[in-house]
């Protein structure tokens, strides 16, 4: 008994020690609770790094750790993306950095944000969506590594946010993981005296949806085409930029286009409205989300939705992938031409096809002319599985998908199969690997 106080007295006596002496090794972080940007939602924090004395002497901003340590490595997001953002086509996220010290005090180191190389290296952001890569779509913030792209003057102070876009898909079946780079959230250097015993931390919101409506209007049956184009974005520097999606058309062919994915978020709010604007000289309004319409001449087409609510709220899809231009819902873009070159088979995709991960994959295909179209799925052996399309099609670029079912409704087994487009006289045949 008598040595257990004894452990204990001598226990109190080094805590007290230790406390006046303000020995730096005894120490922890304390997390500096911040006022998080207005009408937005928690997602993210990442650990907390510490700058060493000796960094601080050799005026290392932040210190090794935190400067080549991956601070947002493969965040799964899915939970934070709402039905809001997969019909506005993307979602933007803050990314808050900031600096404290044990004693709870804010400090006001400066930081900045690297170009997004769209390298898919370490300095790409990115996401990752059921075998399938988003890009950070905002050409303002692309740019070589090592090159500041946010914000466009100046420096941020600790506790500001830069504001980054993200592409998201209509469907999200399994997960929904972001990437920020390695060393892209970065401060300059800084004086040492300013870095000694300094804990800084990365944070991640995003902005609360709106409850106004969303437009989204796509073309049915048919897969949007992307274009991988170099443009010079605010600093001089050319960088890649995926252009926005376009649908491939046929002139003097009815096209079929589809709203339904289009919103009215506000607690009893339903849409009762939609007028499409065909920017060829027809605007049509429709109670219903579809609508056909045939384009006489080729060129390229914007194609405006406008919704409406019951409360006679109204929005329209002219967003942008820039921040700085709103939040609108993404626009659709038609390219009408004459006809296609050739009948032509694509390569399925994702390839290989995964359903523990995707529900379906697409097969896309052209056609220079009105044809009696038959596609199916067959064994490496020649037996039928199953057959996905046999009627007569438009001339065009047109999709089906396979759900990994045979015609009889059931799973097929993990393995190579061929899918076949039969066109008139016309056959092309690809294989597919599919995993179960």
């Amino acid at each position: 008994m008598k040595s257990r106080i004894k452990i204990a007295i001598m226990l109190f006596v080094f805590n007290i020690i230790c406390a006046l002496s303000n020995i730096p090794e005894s120490v922890e972080a304390i997390p500096l609770t911040l006022t998080p940007p207005s009408n937005s939602v928690f997602i993210y924090e990442s650990k907390e790094y510490k700058c060493s004395e000796e960094e601080a002497s050799q005026k290392q901003a932040g210190g090794n750790e935190f400067r080549y340590d991956y601070k947002v490595p493969w965040i799964d997001i899915k939970e934070f993306i709402k039905p809001e953002h997969k019909a506005q086509g993307f979602i933007d996220l803050y990314v808050v950095f900031f600096a404290t010290n044990s004693n709870k005090s804010l400090l006001q180191p400066v930081w900045i944000l690297y170009g997004d190389t769209d390298n898919r290296d370490d300095y790409d952001f990115r996401a990752y969506c059921d075998g399938k890569v988003y890009d950070m779509i905002d050409p303002d913030l692309k740019g070589p590594w090592y090159t500041q792209v946010a914000p466009a003057n100046g420096n941020y102070s600790s506790g500001q946010y830069a504001t980054l876009r993200f592409a998201v898909p209509a469907q999200i079946e399994h997960e929904y993981k972001i990437y920020l780079g390695r060393d892209n959230i970065t401060m300059p250097t800084a004086p040492a005296d300013n870095l000694k015993g300094t804990f800084y931390q990365c944070l991640i919101y995003t902005p609360v949806t709106s409850t106004a409506p969303i437009a989204n209007a796509i073309v049915k049956n048919i897969a949007a085409k992307y274009e991988v184009v170099w443009v010079k974005n605010q600093y001089g520097n050319y960088v890649r930029k995926i252009d926005d999606p376009k649908y491939e058309v046929m002139a003097n062919v009815p096209i079929v286009f589809d709203g339904s994915k289009s919103m009215a978020p506000a607690e009893g709010a339903v849409l009762t409205s939609y007028q499409w604007d065909f920017n060829d000289g027809t605007i049509e309004t429709k109670a219903v989300p579809e609508i056909t319409h045939t384009f006489a001449n080729p060129g390229t087409y914007k194609i405006k939705l406008t919704v409406t609510d019951n409360f006679l709220v109204s929005s329209t899809n002219e967003g942008s992938n820039q921040v700085s231009k709103g939040n609108y819902s993404l626009p659709l873009y038609v390219n009408v031409i004459d006809q296609a070159p050739s009948v032509n088979l694509y390569q399925n995709g994702p390839n290989p096809f995964d359903t523990t991960k995707n529900k379906t994959t697409k097969i896309q295909y052209d056609l220079p002319a009105k044809s009696q179209v038959e596609i199916k799925i067959f064994t490496l052996t020649g037996r039928l599985v199953k057959t996905l399309l046999n009627e007569e099609v438009n001339p065009g670029s047109w999709e089906v998908k396979w759900d990994g079912t045979n015609d009889s409704g059931n799973k097929v087994a993990t393995g190579v199969y061929i899918y076949s487009l039969k066109a008139g006289s016309q056959v092309q045949t690809k294989n597919l690997v599919l995993i179960k």
